[in-house]
């Protein structure tokens, strides 16, 4: 009883204490208030980018909104996020309020931004000026870092509990050569949820995702004397496709922080019950700039038909039958083995085989290799098919490669296969192969005879026959399809983004038959450049994107923010990358290789075209939870 009297009396107490305030604190009361500027860090490099916040604190209830300065040397980055905090002691009213802007560094020196001003009852109040440092990427920072680049430089205590770092593997990589980049987590601070904000658009790169355990565990590391708790949170592995000077661009993330905070009615009542709130905080975390040095790779011993591929490689090979007659399939299966990139790079050169048609090879996807951990394996299958009988020796496959540990080229070669070819059964029709290396059966048809007879049909009345109750309910049905295609012309003359959506396959069908005509014309580069803006146009459309400065990164961000299956998004990535890899690989793709790629494009809008894409209920950035 005496527990039930004291939360009674408890909540009467509160109940009385908000018609106290509401009585003695009118909307339009004017008391004390600050204004205070900051930023998370007053130094950072070129590109990167910073948070800019104004908290405004008051003990009046309403709190008019601030007016941002001009960021002169940055790049403002979306609109201002906001937060609010109020609360009421012992008869005192605190309220706060935040306004917090992210804005990207864009000019080298020293920048001061003008105060921030609030107008309040006729009065500025403003706050302090703050300065910020933009320096080269790869500059040194005032203070001295004793691990792993941590940033120490931090100018608030939120900062320090929580930052991003960008962990390089090889800065100095050679040009094809897998660059692993992480993005650490450092915290000492309870992390409810996380997600991507803002993913780099790495320019020069050819980007492969690393997907991590959907569980995050922290690790705990000392840095100078202050215990974090550590993990990796998003991975990549970047292949340069361009030598130079490079740059990884910081990566943006939003975190839910969680507090514990008191009631401040166990205060005023000195209640002996005192209780504690979970609550949550929204934190905007950015990782710094990193440079890399792509080195070039030598002209000096490389070999004819080399495909670009940097790293460590092995090769193997195996027939499927020894013993075929003349018009049937010899099928080689060839497995390349290597650290990352097996999608950047070409396939392993088949030899010179005048007696036999050689088509394109069947690739599979890349998966991890069991019998090296680390590397990843990728089975190609080659069909080949004899046109003469005999004894056949067939040389073995071949795949060049930089080796980036003893700087030099390397040749791959598997095994000869000896191959017996008998002549085909006298009157028997030898199978053709497509272009693709599927076989087509040739069928004998009887030619079927029309038989003339001399019964006639007895001729019935028109209104007997069927055709004559068809003709006479056609306007019943005409009607409302003209009124339907009136509503449809209607919708589309007034709708652009249905309109897009309806028009979508025939601007990409145009595209892509450009595409082909390039292919005639020997202009492989137009006829790729063409595909690509076909198959993102299409996109675009479909997903009502704009087309002026549309990016593929945000096409695949509004493909997974839709009802669409992972399959049919895979296959949209993985021909983005074949036709990525095709335009800016360091080798010419054939002809052949050009019009599969197209044909593909062709295949999968076909497929997107009976994809609904329709908006996830509660769509968000996928987000993972962090344990200790």
């Amino acid at each position: 009883m005496g527990d039930m009297l004291n939360r009674r009396m408890k909540s009467i107490g509160s109940l009385i204490v908000l018609l106290l305030w509401s009585m003695m604190s009118p909307n339009t009361a004017i008391g004390s208030i600050t204004v205070t500027a900051r930023v998370d860090r007053n130094r950072v490099t070129i590109f990167e980018r910073i948070n800019y916040s104004i908290q405004i604190d008051s003990d009046s209830r309403k709190i008019p909104e601030p007016s941002f300065p001009v960021f002169k040397g940055f790049r403002q980055l979306g609109s201002p996020r906001t937060s609010s905090q109020m609360s009421w002691v012992n008869g005192v009213v605190s309220n706060s309020q935040t306004y917090m802007i992210v804005i990207e560094a864009r000019e080298e020196g020293s920048f001061t931004f003008e105060p921030a001003k609030v107008v309040m009852d006729g009065r500025v109040i403003q706050s302090a000026p703050v300065t910020v440092t933009v320096v080269k990427p790869g500059a040194s920072t005032p203070d001295g870092d004793d691990e792993g680049g941590m940033e120490p430089d931090v100018s608030s205590d939120r900062l320090q509990s929580l930052f991003l770092q960008t962990v390089v593997e090889n800065e100095t990589p050679y040009v094809g050569e897998a660059v692993r980049v992480s993005y650490h987590v450092f915290t000492r601070v309870s992390i409810r949820d996380f997600g991507i904000q803002d993913e780099p658009e790495y320019q020069g790169f050819w980007v492969e995702p690393v997907d991590l355990p959907a569980q995050t565990t922290l690790h705990s590391r000392t840095i100078q004397g202050i215990e974090y708790g550590e993990a990796s949170i998003h991975e990549v592995v970047l292949y340069p496709t361009v030598s130079g000077e490079l740059v990884i661009p910081p990566l943006v993330m939003v975190f839910q922080i969680q507090d514990r905070r008191q009631d401040p009615f166990d205060n005023f009542f000195n209640s002996p019950f005192r209780s504690s709130v979970f609550g949550t905080r929204q934190e905007t975390r950015s990782s710094q700039t990193k440079i890399i040095h792509a080195k070039p790779l030598p002209e000096d011993g490389k070999p004819l038909g080399f495909s670009g591929a940097a790293g460590d490689f092995k090769l193997e090979a195996s027939i499927r039958n020894h013993s075929v007659k003349v018009g049937e399939a010899i099928t080689i299966n060839v497995i390349l083995s290597g650290n990352h990139g097996l999608k950047t790079i070409g396939s392993p050169v088949p030899p010179e085989l005048p007696k036999l048609k050689v088509f394109e090879p069947k690739a599979e996807d890349a998966v991890q290799d069991p019998e090296t951990p680390g590397w990843w394996r990728r089975t190609y299958e080659y069909v080949l098919v004899a046109h003469e009988p005999g004894e056949l020796t067939i040389p073995g496959f071949s795949f060049s490669y930089f080796d980036t540990e003893t700087e030099t080229y390397k040749i791959l070669k598997t095994k000869d296969f000896s191959v017996s070819v008998a002549p085909a059964p006298a009157g028997e029709q030898p199978l053709s192969y497509s272009s693709s290396g599927r076989e087509m059966k040739i069928f004998n048809i009887d030619v079927q005879y029309i038989k003339t007879g001399n019964n006639l049909k007895h001729q019935v009345p028109v209104y007997s026959n069927k055709w004559f109750g068809i003709a006479m309910t056609l306007p019943i049905i005409i009607v409302p399809v003209i009124l339907l295609i009136d509503s449809r012309r209607r919708r589309l003359e007034g709708d652009s983004v249905f309109a897009r959506e309806v028009r979508a396959r025939s601007e990409s069908s145009r595209r892509f038959s450009e595409a082909v005509l390039a292919c005639k014309e020997d202009d492989y580069n137009r006829a790729l450049d063409a595909a690509a803006t076909g198959f993102s146009r299409y996109l675009a459309d479909r997903l009502g994107l704009p087309t002026g400065g549309i990016t593929w990164n945000s096409i695949l961000k509004e493909i997974d923010a839709r009802s669409v299956k992972e399959p049919i998004i895979e296959q949209v990535k993985d021909y983005w990358q074949d036709l990525e890899t095709a335009r800016y690989g360091p080798v010419q793709p054939s002809p052949d290789a050009v019009g599969n790629l197209i044909n593909k494009g062709r295949n999968l809008v076909d497929k997107l075209e009976k994809t609904r894409m329709n908006p996830k209920k509660g769509s968000a950035n996928k987000r993972r939870a962090i344990s200790r």
